[in-house]
């Protein structure tokens, strides 16, 4: 009972802090809109433009009004509104996406609205993306305080900010699920010294939710975005294989 307890202060706190101190606002409610929420990068994205890949959805949630919960394979999480099963489960860093944009690498998430499609249920907000980094699996009954490191916040509440940012997005400009609402680009340079076998704890926090489930998954390219040691690796290989063809030459 005292982690419970521990945990609904922690949650309850953030999501009044998101209602009423306001920071960066997003509208992402027109096609093909995008910006900044501190250092990450959000944009919204046409149906079935994920690009080649194949979806593995991580975090599902579904309540009325507002939801928010986290990624854990334990299980339902009272009083979060993750769901349970396959499409809800633990996440290991060394699964993320890597990609690249204007130069800058950064870890892809994408989220999937499934809103009711009309004039007044279609507009859903997004009021927190908190993703924390820890060496053991999320369990149902802690704060992701006590068990993890905030990486990126975008309310920066835990990163000792005192504002609160959200993101505009409407369902309707997407049908149905699969598809995919917005993606979300988070800096890699965030997460220096994080093993490849840490856990990732996704958390998120949505406002004007109805019937529908928000989902949050990653895709797995065909050709992700190597490594930079196997970068280095193959840039060196490259030079040494052109310098071994120019000696042949010469000879």
């Amino acid at each position: 009972m005292k982690h419970t307890s521990k945990r609904l202060i922690v949650f309850s706190g953030l999501l009044a802090a998101c209602i009423s101190v306001q920071g960066t606002v997003l509208d992402l409610t027109t096609g093909g809109a995008s910006g900044f929420v501190g250092t990450a990068f959000f944009e919204q994205v046409n149906p079935q433009s994920t690009g080649t890949g194949i979806l593995d959805p991580f975090l599902r949630l579904q309540a009325n009004g507002t939801e928010h919960g986290y990624n854990t394979s334990a299980g339902p999480q009272p009083p979060f509104d993750a769901k349970g099963g396959v499409f809800t489960h633990d996440l290991l860093f060394g699964d993320l996406t890597r990609v690249i944009k204007d130069g800058t690498e950064y870890f892809e998430f994408l989220l999937d609205l499934n809103e009711i499609n009309n004039d007044r249920e279609k507009y859903i907000s997004l009021e927190s993306v908190q993703i924390w980094t820890g060496s053991t699996a999320a369990p149902s009954t802690e704060s992701l305080a006590t068990i993890g490191t905030i990486r990126y916040d975008m309310d920066n509440l835990f990163l000792g900010g005192a504002s609160s940012s959200r993101i505009d997005l409407d369902a309707s400009l997407n049908h149905g699920s699969g598809g995919g609402d917005m993606f979300a680009y988070i800096p890699t340079s965030l997460f220096a010294g994080v093993a490849a076998t840490d856990n990732v704890y996704f958390y998120s926090a949505f406002s004007e939710s109805d019937a529908g489930f928000e989902e949050w998954a990653l895709i797995e390219r065909l050709n992700p975005v190597p490594e930079p040691t196997t970068l280095a690796g193959g840039i060196l290989l490259g030079a040494l294989a052109a310098g071994h063809m120019v000696r042949r030459s010469r000879k």
